[in-house]
């Protein structure tokens, strides 16, 4: 039987154990998105995902070898990314280091809890010094078997 979030033990971790942030090369605009894009331009906004719309232009970032995180800087939102992306200004492109869409949902949700509210103003000066509260094992890692069985269990009780 799975143990209950509050029987695990937890430990903080910074967004750089899990992340490394990638820098954007082209911030693209509303303007330079169109009604039959193809490539999701992501966005600081909350609605549709972060998909602020889709643009005729090449993907800035391929997600075949990465996972990737989309941070809203006005927002506080953060977006799962599930296909190769453009970005507009005002987000944070997070790359992980391996982890799997499960863990990655787990700990986007963990993260975001943290980052207090501060109105429209930019979060990311807050988001990158908030420990990150997780499940840890019996070493004090990352228990990652529990937060992809944890989010799997959720998914079923949604689905």
């Amino acid at each position: 039987m799975m143990e209950r979030l509050s029987e695990k033990e937890w430990k903080e971790f910074g967004y750089e154990k899990f992340f490394a942030l990638q820098k954007q090369k082209n911030k693209l605009s509303a303007t330079d998105c169109s009604y039959d894009g193809k490539t999701p331009v992501y966005a600081s906004q909350s609605q549709n995902n972060g998909v602020m719309g889709f643009t005729n232009g090449e993907p800035e970032i391929d997600i075949k070898r990465y996972r990737y995180l989309i941070f809203g800087d006005h927002t506080r939102c953060m977006n799962l990314v599930q296909c190769s992306f453009s970005a507009a200004d005002n987000v944070k492109i997070l790359k992980s280091n391996g982890l799997n869409m499960d863990d990655l949902a787990f700990i986007a949700v963990a993260w975001e809890k943290r980052i207090p509210d501060m109105g429209y103003a930019r979060h990311w000066r807050k988001a990158k010094t908030v420990g990150i509260s997780l499940p840890v094992d019996y070493k004090g890692n990352p228990d990652y078997n529990y937060m992809t069985l944890y989010s799997a269990k959720v998914r079923g009780v949604c689905s």
